[in-house]
């Protein structure tokens, strides 16, 4: 298959899946695709990658408007996976994310881009193996400022079949074929977060904890939580319990287990505050194993 046809391939894939529509929430619908999509492969080679998309707006913040910091890097996550891990591994293979890690340029963690405005995702190849990828990738505005900076680790070893070349011929007409028969996800977006994330938040000490139902709407293609919606949902959980408003300068999250979204398993996420007055640290579970462990540094006030 050619390169610059396979975030193509995986999209069409992604954008049918009945196990999981996250990426579709998030805006990943190519306009090439979808009637109502907005993402536009902009160029791909074996270094760097360049997508583009306009904004959702449940991904920005409810006081004043603009991009979250985890909205972003849960882009990144699918972006960089698809137009750039699986065009630069010999087998295609888009691999498991381990760690999705981003910092915002701005000091108070302002990502000044709101809803509707279109962004630039610029993903650079560091290493790609056999075992490990690890790709770097900005988030830029119009004048190709860029507004975080930020980093992505992926364990490659899937397994049959994915091991095997599914781009590939003959099995990637094969899954192309059968992808075409289903029909694209419904492209309407929600306007809130909590349409998304509708969190049950038990107390608002800085020990909090929250639940929430995982379904298809949190999945990725092959049904388990999309490594975004884990960073978002536990980043968003810290969030609640941030007794100062202010937002997130630095995130990283180390993504462990997955949460299968068929069986809507209960996913539980602990807020710890005493890490210190600048620093939050949030896990996800599912039946006491864990699934996500996220660390937030807090932004200077200004």
């Amino acid at each position: 298959m050619i390169k610059s046809n396979i975030p193509l391939f995986w999209w069409n894939v992604s954008t049918r899946s009945k196990r999981g529509r996250f990426g579709t929430l998030l805006g990943l619908a190519p306009e090439a695709l979808h009637p109502s999509g907005t993402l536009r492969v902009e160029g791909v080679d074996d270094n760097e990658s360049i997508v583009s998309l306009q904004v959702p707006r449940w991904c920005c913040d409810e006081v004043d408007g603009r991009l979250k910091l985890s909205a972003g890097l849960a882009m990144i996550d699918e972006i960089s996976t698809y137009a750039g891990v699986c065009v630069w591994d010999p087998r295609c293979r888009p691999g498991a994310s381990i760690q999705l890690a981003g910092r915002a340029v701005n000091e108070e963690g302002n990502i000044d881009v709101g809803p509707r405005d279109r962004i630039w995702i610029r993903s650079t190849n560091v290493k790609v193996g056999r075992t490990i990828a690890f790709v770097k990738a900005n988030i830029e505005g119009t004048g190709g400022e860029v507004l975080a900076q930020c980093s992505h680790i992926k364990f490659m070893p899937m397994g049959f079949p994915l091991d095997y070349g599914v781009c590939a011929a003959p099995i990637g007409g094969i899954v192309e074929a059968f992808a075409n028969r289903l029909p694209l996800h419904d492209q309407s977006i929600p306007d809130n977060v909590s349409e998304v994330f509708p969190l049950d938040q038990n107390d608002l000490s800085t020990n909090a904890s929250s639940s929430m139902v995982v379904t298809e709407d949190h999945g990725n293609p092959i049904g388990s939580i999309h490594g975004g919606a884990s960073l978002m949902l536990t980043t968003l959980a810290a969030e609640k319990v941030q007794p100062r408003r202010t937002k997130p300068s630095w995130i990283k999250t180390n993504l462990v287990n997955g949460i299968d979204c068929a069986t809507k398993q209960n996913a539980d996420i602990r807020v710890d505050a005493k890490m210190g007055r600048v620093t939050t640290g949030a896990t996800l579970w599912t039946d006491e194993k864990l699934c996500a462990d996220t660390v937030i540094e807090w932004a200077n006030k200004s």
